[in-house]
């Protein structure tokens, strides 16, 4: 898992990725093939107390980043 910043919104700055275009989730993680977003409408910030709240209850470990 990883937090990774959302690239600045195209077309204008209008934030097509509400509209399904766009994968720009700030917390990122690898499953097979892909890679998964999750969390959009985040900031870093924000992110990082997920990670570290799901870290705390021992749901995610640190060999997970």
């Amino acid at each position: 898992m990883r937090i990774s910043p959302v690239e600045p919104a195209m077309y204008g700055g209008r934030n097509i990725h509400l509209m399904g275009y766009f994968n720009t989730g700030m917390i990122r993680f690898d499953y097979g093939l892909k890679t998964i977003h999750i969390a959009n409408g985040i900031d870093e910030a924000e992110a990082k107390f997920i990670l570290e709240r799901l870290k705390s209850k021992r749901l995610i470990t640190d060999k997970n980043f």
